[in-house]
């Protein structure tokens, strides 16, 4: 009795992860090509002919030159990063409701805190495979993709959220990622990056002793910044823009003082640890 219970359920566990993978036949895209998608043990275009393997519970919807690098990279031993959210963050994903794009979710520390069901990808499967388990119980989609070939059609998201990632790639890749993301959402977008883009900010960080977080370079060069982002930055883009203190951050300063450091910053991002950008569409 106990045995055929267990295996009903193995077997309604992996009913419901495939017919949530099938929702990439609707809103998914072929990487290479853009073609539409059909989704069976693997992923194929029907433009190009193009196959994507399905390892485990996760699809991998990346170009095919890049196919081989995420698959050798399966079980890499890239160390763990931002294993922490920052509550104004946090509150600004309770406060929006529609289906969510999770872009870059590393690790999937926010995945709970949507008002909805939540796509989410990341180009680093340790990450990706953490994510799933974190978040195992929610009627959500993991997978693996890349940032510069974003496998999925215009308009497919109400919220689209990208938290502390786009400050590892270059302003050249960031000018094409950033209007990528806007145009995946038919709502609103959501994005935050550590300030690191005026005088005042820097000094404040040389001359501080916990206040800011300072980071070690990684021996990864994916983990590693490309790009100072400051408030005007976000603002040509867009974006409306306030700041916080960055969760490390935050992590090391008492309740008390975090909440009115918090207040200011928020009037004043360009004194913040962490800048976000809102736009509503």
């Amino acid at each position: 009795m106990f045995f055929s219970v267990v295996c009903r359920l193995l077997v309604l566990e992996t009913t419901n992860m495939k017919n949530n993978i099938k929702l990439l036949e609707n809103i998914g895209q072929c990487p290479d090509c853009k073609g539409e998608l059909k989704v069976s043990e693997e992923v194929e275009c029907l433009s190009c002919g193009n196959k994507f393997p399905i390892k485990g519970e996760l699809p991998v919807l990346v170009k095919q030159s890049k196919l081989k690098e995420v698959l050798d990279s399966w079980d890499s031993d890239i160390e763990d990063y931002s294993l922490y959210t920052t509550p104004s963050i946090v509150k600004l994903c309770e406060e929006k409701t529609g289906f969510t794009l999770d872009a870059c979710c590393g690790v999937g520390l926010y995945t709970k805190h949507f008002n909805s069901n939540v796509v989410s990808f990341d180009i680093v499967p340790k990450y990706v495979k953490r994510a799933l388990k974190q978040n195992e119980n929610q009627n959500n989609v993991f997978l693996i993709a890349d940032m510069k070939n974003i496998p999925f059609k215009r308009n497919s998201f109400g919220l689209v959220f990208c938290s502390s990632a786009l400050e590892h790639f270059t302003k050249e890749e960031g000018d094409e990622i950033i209007p990528n993301l806007i145009n995946l959402s038919n709502d609103s977008v959501i994005i935050d990056v550590p300030n690191n883009g005026n005088w005042i900010i820097s000094f404040l960080k040389n001359i501080s002793s916990g206040i800011y977080e300072h980071r070690e370079e990684s021996k990864h060069e994916i983990l590693n910044h490309s790009r100072l982002f400051s408030v005007k930055d976000l603002k040509e883009y867009g974006f409306e823009v306030s700041g916080c203190l960055g969760g490390l951050t935050y992590l090391k300063t008492s309740k008390f003082t975090s909440t009115i450091t918090n207040f200011f910053m928020s009037l004043c991002p360009s004194l913040a640890g962490t800048i976000i950008g809102v736009k509503e569409k």
